[in-house]
């Protein structure tokens, strides 16, 4: 997803315990997201966080914490994921960013076989083209931005 859906999204995302969820993104056009259980593990543990902290909001699956009528600011979000690969300990952590996340997700599915359609979906992405990019990655250079940034890439 893009940063701007993911902090939109609603609370009701982990009401379903679903595999998929839908999601209405950029041109206010509704795509289907794939929800691993990880990911809904990550965002229990967010919300029982943000309650322990005194604010749950019953709209915004990420919100203020600092009332929780509004969801989470893209910037927030941002400063959020530098953070956590601080903490993590990744090398590099300047080069971590939601948008980072997103092309290492499209690239490793087309890594592992998926069709160039199948991810175009995934993404939202209208035009092909645009999808396209991920085909031309140097494969040199993600081979060594796996061995500085990924915790086991040096293993």
């Amino acid at each position: 997803m893009r940063i701007t859906e993911a902090v939109r999204l609603p609370a009701s995302v982990l009401a379903n315990n679903g595999k998929m969820f839908n999601i209405r993104g950029k041109g206010d056009k509704e795509r289907m997201v794939p929800l691993g259980s990880r990911a809904v593990e990550a965002m229990r543990l967010w919300r029982s966080l943000a309650a322990e902290y005194g604010v749950v909001s019953p709209k915004w699956l990420f919100h203020s914490v600092r009332d929780g009528s509004k969801p989470t600011s893209r910037s927030a979000a941002f400063r959020d994921v530098r953070e956590t690969a601080e903490m993590a300990g990744l090398a590099g952590p300047d080069e971590v960013s939601p948008h980072v996340s997103r092309h290492a997700f499209a690239t490793h599915l087309l890594s592992n076989g998926a069709d160039l359609r199948a991810i175009q979906t995934l993404l939202g992405h209208e035009d092909i083209g645009t999808t396209e990019i991920y085909t031309h990655v140097d494969q040199r250079r993600s081979i060594d931005m796996v061995v500085r940034l990924h915790p086991l890439g040096a293993s």
